[in-house]
């Protein structure tokens, strides 16, 4: 049972999930910026549906490539045999309904509906093409527009964009890195576009920012991850992946001196909740893999 446990923590990708609520959460903080009051229901549903479907694509994910992971990656689930791929595709089509159905609710069916659909495209073609990244990017971007369409205030469209650009760059960067997580010599080509779009995330949230401090700790958890985690290049992946809530703090910290979350004040809800996502990115990759 406690095998099994950690089997679909695994397959989730669990040390992702406060990533996902960071983005959702800055989504809600640019549509919301001042004034206003955002319920606590709609925000609690948004990230409950961001998560919801990214978990299950990752369960889509896993059943598509079960071929391909017997001979590169038998350890996870379903080459091992501790579950049929009939239940993750069930599960992963639950669990799709469920965030279809809250994303729906709040206002953000659109968003939802395209998130699903570039989740079925990424799944079928990203073992054809390294293009795939194009598709893995905008799924994430679509966790801020997601956030942006649950409350009802207007927000600042040309904020949204960059800012879903920024996360699009990160993401991108990030999946072509993780291609050649199996490989012992990386394309250079590759690992060098992947870094610059890295580094070009930092610099379209911070420039959007006005250069706020905040832009510091990403760029210093940037620099320790392509250094000091260079080896191997699943740990490099691994501590990318929890910086994420960091390039959305480079935004949230500046905006967090306006808006209500009831009970809560969302300004200080801005302050906090992309560090401690971080956090615990960090604290659960312990746990569980992040890839």
């Amino acid at each position: 049972m406690v095998e099994k446990a950690r089997t679909l923590l695994a397959t989730s990708r669990f040390p992702n999930v406060p990533s996902v609520i960071s983005n959702v959460g800055l989504g809600i903080l640019i549509a919301s910026p001042s004034g206003g009051e955002v319920w606590a229901g709609n925000v609690l549903s948004a990230m409950l549906a961001g998560v919801l479907l990214y978990i299950a694509g990752n369960f889509f994910n896993d059943w598509h490539d079960r071929e391909w992971d017997a001979t590169h990656r038998p350890e996870r689930a379903l080459p091992t045999g501790l579950f049929k791929p009939s239940s993750y595709l069930t599960l992963a089509i639950i669990l799709a309904c469920g965030g279809l159905t809250l994303g729906i609710w709040t206002g953000g069916g659109l968003p939802v509906c395209v998130l699903i659909l570039l989740i079925a495209l990424y799944t079928r073609f990203h073992k054809q093409t390294k293009w795939a990244v194009v598709a893995m990017g905008l799924c994430r971007a679509m966790l801020l527009w997601l956030g942006v369409a649950s409350v009802s205030h207007s927000g600042n469209d040309s904020l949204l964009i960059f800012a879903m650009l920024a996360l699009f760059c990160y993401i991108a960067g990030i999946s072509l890195s993780a291609r050649y997580e199996t490989m012992e010599n990386p394309h250079a080509g590759a690992m060098l576009c992947a870094r610059g779009l890295l580094i070009g995330a930092g610099l379209l949230n911070a420039w959007q920012a006005g250069f706020h401090p905040s832009a510091l700790p990403y760029f210093i958890w940037l620099g320790v991850a392509l250094t000091l985690f260079r080896r191997p290049l699943s740990r490099q992946v691994s501590a990318l992946l929890a910086g994420i809530p960091l390039l959305d703090w480079v935004i949230a910290f500046p905006l967090s001196s306006g808006g209500h979350l009831w009970p809560m004040d969302y300004s200080t809800a801005g302050l906090w909740i992309a560090p401690v996502a971080f956090l615990s990115a960090l604290l659960l990759q312990r746990l569980a893999p992040a890839t």
